[in-house]
C-alpha cells in the first residue's frame, strides 16, 4: 500500500503521531502502549527531511539514531490545546465516575440488593445508580467547580 501526502498533511499527520504517543507514554514511556507505537512513529519521524518538515524532527537522522519530535513540533498551539482539552476532560469523567463508584459501594454496604435478584438484575440496578449518582456530580461539578469538595484525612474520614 502506498499513501501519499501533502506537506501539510504530513505535518499533521506528525501532531497527530505526538498526540497518540503522548497519550500512550506521557506517564511511562516504556509502557505497553508507548513501546507498541513507538516503530511505527520512528518511520513517519524519518520521512520528515522528504517530507519538507525537517524542522519539526530532532535525533541522529544521518547516522540512523532515534528521532524525537522537535521542539517546534512539541510547542505547536493545536498540539498544546488538544492537550489540554483531553486533560480537563479526563480529570472530571475519572473523578465523576471514581466518585459515583465509591458512593455506589458504600449504598451496597448499607442496602445490599435482594439476594433473589438475577445477575441482570444486579448488573441494571449499578447501572441506573451510578447513572444518578454521575448526574448529581456532573451538576455540582458543572455548578461548583472543585469549591465544594472536601476531602477528610485521618481521623475525620468516612467510613
Amino acid at each position: 500500500m502506498k499513501l501519499s501526502f501533502t506537506q501539510k498533511e504530513y505535518a499533521r499527520l506528525l501532531e497527530m503521531s505526538y498526540l497518540a504517543m503522548w497519550v500512550a507514554g506521557s506517564h511511562d514511556a516504556n509502557s505497553p502502549a508507548a513501546r507498541r507505537y513507538a516503530e511505527l512513529e520512528q518511520k513517519l519521524l524519518a520521512a520528515a527531511t522528504a517530507m519538507g518538515c525537517a524542522e519539526l524532527v530532532e535525533g541522529d537522522v544521518e547516522n540512523g539514531g532515534p528521532l524525537f519530535p522537535s521542539r517546534k513540533l512539541e510547542e505547536k498551539p493545536a498540539i498544546n490545546k488538544a492537550i489540554d482539552a483531553f486533560e480537563e476532560a479526563a480529570f472530571w469523567d475519572s473523578l465523576v465516575s471514581r466518585l459515583a463508584e465509591r458512593d455506589y459501594e458504600r449504598e451496597l454496604l448499607k442496602d445490599p440488593p435482594p439476594a433473589s435478584w438475577s445477575d441482570e438484575e444486579r448488573e441494571q440496578h449499578m447501572n441506573r445508580r451510578l447513572e444518578a449518582l454521575e448526574e448529581r456530580y456532573w451538576a455540582e461539578f458543572e455548578k461548583h467547580g472543585l469549591d465544594n469538595l472536601l476531602v477528610l484525612f485521618g481521623s475525620d474520614r468516612l467510613s
